[in-house]
């Protein structure tokens, strides 16, 4: 048996905001607003409560390199469809696509038509 087991996702952003339409609008989450008890705190809720993200308010700018980035799955690696991403890999050079929010957060993504699904 495991000794811990995973609740939420946390991201430290400098503004909770854009942070929040960004990452509510690319994993279908709905923002909730629990900045009236914790300033600086934005949380995103999915159907369940394991689809909680939550953004946290920093002030430091980011130095250096994610040693975290999320792998996302989608229908299409359509940049349209990504609004305010930027592709920092070009296809094919690997076996899937690099991509940096607005915040210069980066996020591997494989499309699912070159992915099998697991299971």
């Amino acid at each position: 048996m495991a000794l811990v087991r995973f609740k939420d996702l946390c991201i430290d952003v400098r503004d909770v905001e854009s942070a929040a339409d960004f990452w509510g609008a690319a994993l279908s989450l709905e923002q909730n607003d629990p900045l009236e008890v914790h300033p600086g705190v934005g949380m995103l809720r999915g159907a369940t409560p394991q689809q909680t993200v939550w953004l946290n308010a920093v002030p430091e700018p980011k130095t250096v390199k994610n040693r975290v980035h999320l792998d996302l799955r989608a229908p299409s690696l359509d940049l349209d469809v990504f609004a305010g991403l930027a592709r920092v890999t070009e296809p094919g050079d690997l076996p899937w696509t690099v991509l940096r929010s607005p915040r210069a957060t980066s996020s591997a993504c494989s499309s699912t038509s070159r992915w099998p699904r697991p299971g």
